[in-house]
């Protein structure tokens, strides 16, 4: 495709394609509308209906929550405005309180006071009646002196025991240095004896380690010695065995001069049997082995012969349990029955005998009425 004067390529197509498709799509849409109102219809009125009545939720809401600050505003100043009466109704009490008691406190003093004047001018007879003479209960003149007295009696007595407070604790810190004193005394005899046992312990061990290695010096030393002497032993048997000719069995140590060999038998240079010694006790040895075998094949039938023995002793020793216990069995039978006849025969003769007991009248009774033959 050629586009002013310049040939489109694939991709410039497509561009293209695209681009016509959506010009028509515009044109489409402003022709039509969107397709939701299309398709389910544009109700303006429903729409603007909706939105005034947001508006009058949102200015409701917006009037509700208007009113609820105020309420909760005018319950904060009611409340601030009861505690500050609260707290002017305290003070006020305080104040009063604090009024009474410097009145009270001032009374007391004024009173005091008189008291000290009156008691500073002391009493004069010709200005007093008769009366002025008397002593009430409860008069006390000498009451300052005798709180002054107290008063120095209390301090004195605070500064004794502030005193002897004070000894006592430092009696008992010197008592405590004493004893620490003490402790740290045994713990250091207590080190030092430590000490000596771990170094009597090292030396012991020493000791004890040197007198193991004496021991093993001593079993080596030994050993060796063992060893040197076994192997001179034996160095000393090869020798004689090499040289002896009793111990190599020569036999011609046995030879003499015009004696043939084998004729030559000496006890003392005895290394042997001939040959036909030797073969005749062969054959007695074999001769042995036959008689020892044959006796064990005896033995052998006769420890057969005494099982089939004990074997068919034991068959009749069973068979005549068996009888035994087969005649037991029936005597015990013949026994029971014997029992079960005598208990019916005495079950029998004891009705007999309650019946004859208690006497009964049988039918031939009245029948032999009238029939005598005399």
């Amino acid at each position: 495709m050629v586009v002013g004067g310049i040939v489109a390529g694939p991709e410039d197509k497509e561009a293209l394609r695209l681009e016509a498709r959506r010009q028509r799509e515009v044109e489409r849409t402003k022709k039509l509308g969107p397709g939701r109102l299309r398709n389910i219809g544009a109700d303006i009125a429903g729409v603007k209906n909706q939105i005034e009545e947001k508006k009058r939720q949102e200015e409701a809401e917006k009037e509700a929550k208007r009113l609820e600050d105020e309420e909760n505003e005018s319950i904060r100043r009611y409340l601030l405005q009861v505690e500050s009466e609260d707290a002017l109704a305290k003070r006020k009490e305080l104040l009063t309180l604090r009024n009474d008691w410097r009145y009270q406190a001032a009374q007391r003093e004024e009173a005091r006071q008189h008291d000290a004047y009156i008691r500073s001018i002391g009493i004069d007879p010709d200005t007093c009646a008769p009366g002025a003479a008397q002593k009430f209960g409860g008069e006390d003149v000498s009451r300052l002196e005798r709180l002054r007295m107290q008063a120095l009696q209390s301090k004195q007595w605070s500064q004794q025991l502030t005193e002897e407070r004070k000894q006592r604790e430092d009696k008992e810190k010197q008592e405590q240095d004493a004893y620490m004193s003490y402790l740290f005394e045994i713990e250091r005899l207590q080190q030092s004896l430590h000490q000596a046992n771990e170094r009597e312990r090292v030396h012991i061990a020493s000791e004890i380690q040197r007198y193991n290695q004496m021991i093993l010096d001593e079993k080596r030393e030994q050993e060796r010695r063992r060893q040197q002497m076994e192997q001179q032993q034996n160095a000393q048997e090869i020798q004689y065995v090499l040289q002896s000719n009793l111990v190599s069995e020569n036999p011609y140590q046995a030879a003499l001069p015009g004696v043939p060999f084998d004729q030559r038998v000496r006890v003392d240079h005895w290394k042997g049997f001939s040959g036909d010694q030797t073969k005749q006790f062969l054959s007695q040895n074999d001769q042995l082995l036959t008689e020892k075998a044959r006796h064990a094949e005896q033995m052998r039938q006769q420890q057969l012969d005494e099982a089939r023995q004990q074997a068919e002793l034991h068959r009749i020793l069973v068979e005549e349990e068996y009888n035994s216990q087969k005649k037991r069995a029936q005597v015990e039978l013949e026994i029971k029955q014997d029992r079960e006849r005598q208990a019916r025969e005495a079950a029998e003769r004891e009705r007999k005998n309650t019946e004859q007991a208690h006497g009964k009248f049988e039918p031939g009774f009245f029948q032999a009425f009238g029939r005598s033959y005399r």
